[in-house]
């Protein structure tokens, strides 16, 4: 499909030079659609077909959650079946020992 025919897909048979800016716009990612191309979200905002998989503030969690003090002997930050070594600086080189 050409940019005239998503014109006139969009416009039926009014002329472009009377389209709104919302439908030069739905012409304009129609066309780019139509060459096999993927229009640039930051353009044309986020697609109709595909979900946003960002988080919603909402199951985040609490702002304040992060300011939370994580102890350096914390366990989360080995693998399963290691432990961290004292004195250490967490996530360095050898700062986690098998048990």
């Amino acid at each position: 499909m050409s940019d005239a025919k998503c014109a006139k897909k969009i416009m039926g048979n009014k002329p472009v030079s009377q389209a709104t800016p919302e439908q030069l716009r739905k012409i304009e990612e129609c066309g780019i659609r139509a060459a096999g191309g993927t229009p640039n979200p930051e353009v044309f905002g986020e697609s109709k077909r595909k979900k946003s998989k960002e988080k919603s503030p909402a199951s985040m969690g609490s702002p304040l959650d992060m300011l939370k003090p994580i102890s350096p002997f914390s366990k989360s930050r080995c693998w399963t079946g290691y432990e961290p070594v004292p004195g250490k600086k967490p996530y360095s080189k050898g700062s986690c020992r098998k048990k």
